[in-house]
């Protein structure tokens, strides 16, 4: 918790300004989110402001959960006079758990709430820009491929946290523990299987709807092309005039029908996919190896 989650949490939420503006500006160049300069110039301006407003309330929450969390684990380990009291009063090394607990607790909250904000973000942009996604693109999500990066980017922040359930499920089995230490281990199990999927699809719905309307528009319009075609090659189908070169046409319109049949709906190609869940499973499944190991006592560590 201090040594990997804490540290990879910090770097994530220190850095997710950079990487938001980096996948938006590849978006904007590539010409799949256009946005006009007026929209976005309201737009820098109502969100410098609301960040700014969003940060102090993100960092404000963060100190009282902190307080909160090292009040508590003060008065647990005083009443039972657990490894970090002595006696009734704290040693150093309580201390120091309690100090790292309240910063874990701080830089968490600002991630969350920082995290939230970005998808409200992302939905105000798409309500005000123009998407026009690229059939052929090489990234094979339309172009909205860095945008896919971003949900994937907080799975990895969930996964890091997911390594204390595997360590909580160890702890687990090499000690005795109570029923409440044992509901907590469940409680954590199922919050992690809910949250994964969310925190990596959160950022990515606002462009779905999007995403299916641009589809279904060039699906529509190609509907008509080929209506037309195809009007025209029945009325000589009658007299057996057809040509070379109505085949080719057939075999051009079946082409490019089966372009925009396979365009994504998703911001994310298949690599993305296999990138989210390879990190949302491993803490989850090898977490079961302990609780196996004990419920049919089989030695392990």
């Amino acid at each position: 918790m201090y040594l990997v989650t804490f540290p990879s949490i910090l770097l994530l939420a220190v850095s997710d300004q950079q990487v938001l503006s980096y996948s938006l500006r590849r978006t904007q160049v590539d010409g799949t989110v256009n946005i006009s300069e007026a929209d976005g110039t309201v737009l820098a301006k109502r969100w410098r402001r609301g960040f700014r407003i969003i940060n102090l309330t993100a960092q404000t929450l963060g100190v009282a959960a902190g307080v909160a969390v090292v009040y508590a684990g003060f008065r647990l380990d005083i009443s039972e006079n657990s490894w970090a009291a002595s006696g009734g009063h704290m040693s150093v090394a309580g201390y120091i758990r309690f100090y790292c607990d309240f910063l874990f607790s701080v830089v968490a909250a600002v991630y969350v709430i920082r995290t939230g904000a970005i998808i409200v973000l992302l939905s105000d942009i798409v309500a005000h820009a123009e998407l026009d996604m690229l059939p052929l693109h090489p990234d094979n999500a339309g172009g909205l491929e860095p945008i896919g990066r971003l949900g994937l980017r907080n799975q990895y922040a969930i996964t890091v946290s997911g390594l204390n359930l595997l360590l909580a499920c160890f702890v687990s089995y090499r000690y005795t523990v109570d029923n409440a230490w044992s509901g907590y281990i469940t409680a954590a199990a199922i919050t992690y299987s809910i949250i994964g999927p969310l925190v990596f699809v959160g950022p990515l719905l606002p462009f779905r709807e999007s995403m299916l309307n641009n589809k279904t528009k060039l699906m529509d319009g190609l509907a008509l092309r080929m209506r037309v075609h195809l009007d025209d090659l029945r009325s000589r189908f009658q007299s057996g005039t057809i040509s070379a070169e109505d085949e080719q046409l057939i075999e051009r319109l079946r082409k490019i029908s089966s372009v925009v049949y396979d365009m994504p709906v998703w911001p994310f190609d298949a690599n993305t996919l296999r990138k989210f869940i390879a990190a949302y499973s491993i803490p989850f499944l090898t977490s079961i190896i302990p609780l196996a190991a004990k419920v049919f006592d089989i030695p392990f560590l």
